[in-house]
């Protein structure tokens, strides 16, 4: 299991990790898409932000343009879809 950790700074001294489970925010569901991998809550394919990626946008820049979603949802997106290949490759990354 993936998580994603995030620092929130409430004072000087004081700081507040809060932690997300990766597989809360990419689901798969037969009504949706196809089925194929989606950012929850969003209609956004998990290939479309590899699409992007490849071509040369970073995750932020994806974010950015992608209003809707926060830069956690990018990178779990780039992280299952580099997961998956990794997965069907046998192990070995290309």
């Amino acid at each position: 299991m993936l998580i994603f950790g995030r620092m929130i700074k409430i004072s000087r001294r004081k700081v507040l990790a809060t932690i997300t489970d990766i597989g809360t925010l990419i689901i798969r569901d037969p009504k949706l898409r196809g089925g194929r991998p989606i950012i929850a809550g969003t209609g956004t394919s998990v290939v479309r932000i590899a699409a992007l990626y490849k071509q040369g946008y970073s995750a932020e820049e994806i974010a950015a343009d992608k209003d809707y979603l926060m830069i956690v949802q990018v990178y779990a997106a780039l992280t299952y879809y580099h997961a998956r290949r990794y997965a069907k490759s046998g192990g070995i990354f290309e």
